[in-house]
């Protein structure tokens, strides 16, 4: 499958590791080529500290996804009435950071919550986390599928923090994940899902784009 779409700035480079304050940590990037991914899944040790986050964010980019290794789990997955409390706390979180760094507020779209929520509903079902679904959905893919027409798009993903304020510290302390916070966005889209039964427990995907013709689904800017 191929696509080509223009990002703002920030622009991510090739991929590195890093280790962010113990926890364990693995960011990808994406950078202006043709690219082909072997998708294997990472495997960490399971404790309080196993705490993982993927950023992406694409760059007229080729896509050629590989494969997902997937545990196998029989998840209870928890979507309730308060998971809108938990998207609001994120649009705010988010919004704040901007703030302080002299940059507009994002609005929420119902279309990237809607991506958002998708991925990680399939992270918690699934057991892991990553950018490309169980199904071989892509970020793209998901936010196209979604009814949302983009001109640039980032994803940021998590799993093991246990609210909004910990997971936007987390992501604001990783140089990639901070760059899609405080990106060249108008809109934003959130999603978390908690199963008991996974190896993180709280799963979370962020979704950041732009569009000339998308518009917000809130009055109100949070």
């Amino acid at each position: 499958m191929s696509f080509q779409m223009v990002v703002t700035e920030p622009r991510l480079y090739p991929g590195y590791g890093s280790r962010l304050r113990g926890m364990r940590c693995i960011i990808l990037h994406f950078s202006e080529a043709e690219v082909s991914v072997p998708l294997k899944m990472l495997s960490f040790a399971q404790s309080s500290l196993a705490v993982v986050i993927v950023v992406v964010a694409i760059v007229t980019t080729v896509f050629k996804p590989g494969s997902i290794q997937l545990r196998n789990v029989s998840p209870t997955l928890e979507v309730s009435s308060e998971t809108t409390d938990v998207y609001s706390a994120l649009l705010a979180r988010v919004n704040k950071e901007r703030a302080a760094n002299g940059l507009p507020s994002l609005c929420a779209s119902a279309k990237l919550q809607k991506a958002a929520q998708r991925q990680s509903e399939d992270m918690a079902a699934n057991d892991f986390l990553h950018h490309v679904g169980s199904d071989g959905s892509t970020v793209p893919s998901r936010i196209s599928e979604a009814g949302y027409k983009y001109k640039s798009i980032a994803e940021n993903v998590a799993g093991g923090q246990a609210d909004a304020e910990a997971v936007v510290v987390t992501w604001m302390n990783s140089t990639g994940h901070r760059m899609n916070i405080l990106g060249d966005y108008t809109h934003f889209g959130a999603g978390y899902t908690f199963n008991p039964d996974g190896m993180y427990t709280h799963y979370w995907a962020q979704e950041f784009a732009t569009s000339d013709v998308e518009s917000c689904d809130v009055s109100q800017v949070m």
